[in-house]
């Protein structure tokens, strides 16, 4: 019960859930220059592929690592939207994050890596789910309090 006190005041509140679905989004996609969860989990991924990239490719190591942080922080925020936000990352940005494989970048910064299987660890699955089932339960509290807000007596 005081979860559901702290996360909707007992479905009377929208703006609780509403406040956490932000905190969730802003702690696992990091907000101005510090990394989420997201990001500090894979960032051994992100080394290897500005490493890889800067070895085949001087100059553009750099360019190809600010690409990859902004597909994490499209991946954390796409998954903060239940249903609907993971089946909007397109497959290449999630191979992207976990091998390098940049088939979609242009030729000059296209990295020649070597092939990789794009299994993510354990730690960013559990992340991942506990995202999207938090934010699942979040947006039901927030359907919960309109519903209560709006209701006919």
């Amino acid at each position: 019960m005081a979860g559901y006190w702290a996360f909707s005041d007992y479905g009377r509140s929208w703006m609780r859930p509403a406040g956490w679905l932000l905190l969730t989004l802003v702690v696992m996609r990091g907000v101005w220059s510090i990394d989420g969860v997201t990001a500090r989990i894979l960032a051994d991924n992100r080394a290897m592929i500005v490493a890889t990239t800067e070895a085949s490719h001087p100059g553009r190591g750099e360019a190809v690592g600010a690409y990859w942080d902004d597909a994490v922080k499209l991946y954390a925020a796409a998954n903060s939207l239940p249903f609907i936000g993971p089946l909007a990352i397109d497959g290449e940005v999630k191979k992207f994050v976990f091998c390098g494989d940049t088939p979609s970048l242009s030729a000059e910064m296209t990295p020649a890596l070597p092939r990789c299987l794009a299994v993510p660890s354990g730690c960013f699955q559990i992340a991942t789910i506990t995202q999207n089932l938090l934010s699942i339960l979040l947006v039901f509290f927030i359907g919960l309090a309109l519903r209560n807000y709006f209701r006919v007596k």
